[in-house]
């Protein structure tokens, strides 16, 4: 049985770390000229025994009943019964864990419902990383002999190629469908915006102002010049009446600005 608070699930992963240190000392300890590649190998094998106990932890309250928010049949939509608590083995790319989840049921419809499976995207007994894996190792091994022992070496996941074919057979079209969908949606061109357009971009500027300045600095290997520049647009500002003069200039009565023929 999972348990009840943090605190608890805390106390009993630090147990299981501590133990699991403990193995790996005494497996040194017999194997003293232990190459890097066997430490290795021992240490991962070691890691997916700590992480099967991690995992159920982190998952902890959402694989318990909840009267309140029993989860609602999907043909009739009255609420389901809860049926007790049902364990099943998943491999993960992490570990083999053991999930202990509610499971509900309509009597009426004869429907049944693991609430967890769905939010965790379970699909009979592995993970979603595993079938991914999967389906990648045989896309580029020839045999499902070669795919399943590359697998098997790079993930220690427990697979022979009776289990990769199947599940290649069973995901592998359906993996293949969502990232081409994905690959056509980041391709696609952008939509139209059906709202109202926004405000028109400026207009360029009229002048443009370039300005160059430098100076030198001293660094490790010795006097060096430093050259900055910039480049800023200049708006025309000048007022200007009907007739196009600036309206800084005096005018006359007829309009005509003072100095103008002379």
């Amino acid at each position: 049985m999972l348990p009840t608070t943090p605190d608890a699930s805390e106390t009993l992963f630090v147990e299981a770390a501590r133990a699991s240190y403990r193995r790996m000392q005494e497996w040194e300890t017999k194997h003293p000229k232990s190459t890097l590649s066997e430490i290795e190998q021992q240490v991962r094998a070691e890691r997916r025994v700590l992480m099967g106990q991690l995992i159920p932890l982190l998952i902890g309250d959402r694989a318990r009943d909840d009267p309140k928010s029993r989860p609602p049949c999907p043909h009739c939509g009255k609420r389901m019964g809860f049926q007790g608590d049902r364990s099943v083995p998943i491999e993960t790319i992490e570990a083999t864990i053991q999930l202990t989840r509610a499971y509900y049921y309509c009597r009426p419809c004869r429907e049944g419902l693991f609430p967890l499976d769905q939010e965790l995207h379970l699909d009979g007994q592995s993970s979603e990383g595993v079938r991914q894996g999967v389906v990648e190792s045989a896309a580029l091994h020839p045999s499902f002999e070669q795919g399943a022992k590359q697998f098997v070496r790079l993930t220690s996941v427990p697979m022979s190629a009776t289990t990769m074919a199947a599940l290649l057979h069973k995901y592998g079209g359906r993996l293949v469908a969502q990232e081409t969908a994905a690959a056509e949606k980041s391709s696609a061109p952008p939509e139209r915006e059906t709202s109202e357009p926004g405000p028109k971009a400026p207009k360029p500027p009229e002048k443009v102002a370039f300005s160059q300045d430098g100076t030198t600095i001293r660094t490790y290997a010795g006097w060096k010049e430093v050259k900055i520049s910039s480049i800023s647009g200049q708006a025309e500002l000048t007022l200007r009446d009907e007739q196009g003069y600036p309206e800084w200039m005096a005018r006359g009565r007829s309009g005509t600005p003072l100095g103008a023929g002379q």
